[in-house]
């Protein structure tokens, strides 16, 4: 599972027993749809990809993390990605 910190986020200043009532994890997975092996925006066959927790303020934040992530570990995928 690959972890990632928003330390972008301004609440990484503050000790952690004032962080701890803003910051929230996510964990999510991210999947690309393939016919044959072309990626495509939907199929029945499914590629999935790595576990991801994200520690930040909302899920906003999380989803644009990841798919940040993704994009630049995955470049041949970029648009295909999705999450779960």
């Amino acid at each position: 599972m690959i972890e990632i910190h928003d330390k972008e986020n301004r609440i990484w200043r503050y000790p952690k027993f004032i962080r701890k009532f803003f910051l929230k994890n996510y964990y999510q997975q991210g999947f690309v749809y393939f016919y044959g092996n072309k990626p495509v925006d939907c199929s029945n066959v499914v590629k999935w990809l790595e576990k991801v927790y994200v520690e930040t303020t909302n899920e906003k934040r999380a989803n644009e993390l990841m798919f940040k992530y993704f994009n630049e570990k995955y470049p041949q995928y970029k648009f295909y990605i999705q999450l779960f």
